[in-house]
Parts: structure tokens; sequence; C-alpha cells
């Protein structure tokens, strides 16, 4: 992914997300690919939880 990050946008996984994740890839990170996987990184590790409250989502 992080080779090709556009490729994210049409990825399985991404439809497949937590609806929390796809509304935060809409509103903040759309053509910032790399940025969101990095921020998929984070939510794997702390969770979406912890990510959604820092982001007052």
């Amino acid at each position: 992914m992080f080779r090709k990050p556009a490729a994210l946008i049409n990825n399985t996984a991404l439809k497949q997300a937590d609806n929390s994740l796809k509304e935060i890839y809409d509103n903040y990170y759309k053509s910032r690919e790399k940025d969101f996987i990095e921020l998929i990184q984070l939510v794997g590790e702390i969770g979406i939880d912890e990510v959604k409250e820092v982001l007052k989502y």
C-alpha cells in the first residue's frame, strides 16, 4: 500500500472496514492516502476509539 496508496480507495479492505474509518477517510484523508495508511497503522496499535477521540469524531 505504501507504494501505491491510491489503490487504497478501491481496496476491498477499506470497503469492509468499520464505518467510522470510512467516514474519517472521507472527511479528512481524501487525496491524502499515504497519511491515511499511517492512520490505519495507528488504529492497529491503539484502536479506533482512541483515534476518534483525538479527532473529536
